[in-house]
């Protein structure tokens, strides 16, 4: 057998040694994610749903927290979350001082070896500013995208380049002075047939689902297709989209009356699916708009590469939820907030504390989900495939505030984000927010 030159020897054992020390170090830094990151795991177990969120359990007064890293959120005292509106709970995080632009987690960098080789957040430029409240995107055929602005009750078209149009004002709007006003939208898959485009809005005796046209150049004819779901202040739910199916989803809160949520017959505290013209969907389980029960205020729905629904849901003192929507389950509110062992409900894929997330919109790109926070002011990336959802991961951590809808660009490896800091909750002027491209490499 040859001999090994001593030299090679000694490179090689340096390599290890390398090696060692690179993995102990990762090791540790995937330790502290654990530790203060992934809420989503062993402590929120422990604790159970319904539990008083305390530092023991991994749940630390929002009052003390200034960001998940900082020695606030590490160290802070014992103590309880009061049961509030989103724009109530997330009013104490100031937007007035973001962190750099494009930063990122170190959590989120420790955890790079694990995407199996898809992409990641790796830029982020503005593609446009001076908005407000800007609630609900969808794209046209021609690559531009309609956008909502939820109090001024406006639609505009952007085109890529960050060129803006006003297309019109939806009647019959109304704000809550809260969370409602005019939310989703979602363009027609045959839009350049019909030019119809679908808005969900506060009116003056409820929320409502109503299609328009719009020809490219104004909004027009408007018709109401489904009425009657109770408004409130806070808890509208509110997002619209189109399924691989080409049905109509929509997400609605409980309006503040939790009980809403496990009744069959309410229109509240639901996912609803339904054909263009505003009927119950072929093959819903309830005959009727009734899709998944049990939700208290979801604000975001995608479907993944193998036609999965995803639905990201804003939790009462404890728990955000990310729920894998099936037909006919019920996904527990009021009776659970986060995961539980009540039989008969269906537990969140992925959860986390309140202060962490707040989540809106979800978007599905390259192997991951991707949760715009509010009241987290990041973005969060969750992989996933047939087994179900992986580690999340931060991205921009309070970096440009409250976090609203996250979209895919079509036909790129990017997402469209947008910020509400304008809202009651972030407290910032009007014409402040942005809406921010992300590159994923």
């Amino acid at each position: 057998m040859a001999r090994v030159p001593r030299t090679s020897r000694q490179a090689r054992r340096r390599t290890l040694l390398a090696l060692t020390a690179t993995t102990a170090l990762t090791a540790g830094l995937l330790t502290a994610t654990a530790a203060t990151g992934n809420a989503a795991t062993a402590t929120h177990r422990a604790a159970g749903p319904g539990h008083a969120a305390t530092a023991a359990s991994g749940h630390i007064p929002y009052s003390a927290i200034q960001g998940a890293d900082s020695p606030a959120a590490l160290g802070a005292p014992a103590g309880t979350l009061p049961k509030l509106a989103e724009s109530e709970r997330n009013a104490s995080h100031s937007a007035n001082a973001p962190g750099p632009a494009g930063a990122i987690d170190l959590r989120a960098r420790a955890l790079r070896g694990g995407h199996h080789g898809r992409s990641v957040p790796s830029a982020i430029r503005t593609v446009s500013g001076g908005w407000s409240v800007p609630w609900g995107l969808s794209w046209l055929p021609n690559g531009s995208a309609l956008l909502t602005e939820r109090e001024t009750f406006k639609v505009f078209r952007l085109s890529r380049a960050g060129k803006r149009v006003e297309a019109g004002t939806v009647p019959n709007v109304v704000t809550t002075n809260g969370e409602g006003g005019l939310l989703g939208v979602a363009v027609s898959p045959n839009w350049n047939r019909d030019h119809h485009i679908f808005l969900m809005h506060s009116a003056q005796n409820d929320n409502r689902i109503v299609r328009m046209t719009y020809d490219g150049s104004r909004l027009g004819n408007y018709t109401v297709l489904v009425s009657g779901i109770k408004k409130h202040r806070f808890h509208n739910g509110g997002r619209l989209q189109f399924g691989p199916d080409k049905l109509l989803y929509a997400t609605t809160g409980d309006a503040f009356e939790s009980g809403l949520a496990q009744d069959k017959a309410s229109l509240n505290g639901k996912i609803l699916r339904m054909t263009p013209e505003g009927k119950p969907a072929p093959g819903n389980p309830y005959e009727s708009l009734v899709y998944s029960i049990g939700h208290r205020n979801p604000q975001g729905l995608t479907w993944d590469a193998q036609g999965r629904l995803w639905e990201a849901e804003f939790g009462n003192n404890a728990y955000d939820e990310l729920n894998l929507i099936k037909p006919g389950q019920n996904y527990g509110w009021p009776v659970c907030e986060g995961q539980c062992s009540t039989p008969g409900m269906t537990n969140p894929e992925r959860q986390w504390a309140v202060s962490e997330a707040s989540p809106s919109g979800i978007a599905y790109a390259d192997g991951a989900l991707y949760l715009a926070a509010q009241r987290g002011q990041r973005l969060w990336r969750v992989p996933v495939d047939s087994s179900g959802a992986g580690t999340p991961e931060a991205y921009y951590t309070g970096a440009y505030g409250r976090l609203r809808t996250v979209e895919k660009v079509p036909g790129t490896n990017a997402l469209w984000l947008t910020t509400t800091n304008a809202d009651l909750g972030g407290g910032q002027p009007n014409g402040s927010d942005k809406v921010f491209q992300v590159t994923l490499r």
